[in-house]
């Protein structure tokens, strides 16, 4: 089956016999809503939306930054995002890209450097 554009397509969803057609990203959601809700037993949902939205958001973004090779302007690019919105939902997830330590350490410093020449 081939992909549209911008319609996502998850291999061998359908069934579990490994002969499966592809089915939209959106299908899989719904079937996954369907079953979130049958598992609960009686037991009452609450804030769906954002524990639905943590389980796609956080790994979509870090395939795009691995896509992107870590360049974080690509990837707001990428995800119809700005930049700054990117970095506060890299911060928010608790994702680190591979010069986040470097870019920490270079702010520390230059932090340091800014107190020593400020002080007399």
């Amino acid at each position: 089956m081939m992909a549209e554009k911008n319609k996502m397509m998850v291999p061998g969803t359908a069934k579990a016999d490994g002969d499966s057609p592809d089915l939209p990203l959106s299908e899989c959601v719904r079937l996954a809503m369907r079953q979130y809700f049958d598992q609960l037993d009686g037991y009452e949902a609450s804030d769906v939306y954002n524990m639905v939205m943590g389980e796609i958001e956080k790994p979509m973004i870090e395939v795009v930054l691995e896509e992107c090779g870590q360049n974080q302007s690509k990837a707001a690019q990428l995800l119809g995002l700005s930049r700054s919105t990117l970095r506060k939902k890299l911060a928010e997830y608790d994702i680190r890209t591979s010069g986040w330590e470097a870019s920490r350490l270079r702010n520390m410093a230059k932090l340091a450097l800014r107190a020593k020449l400020i002080r007399p």
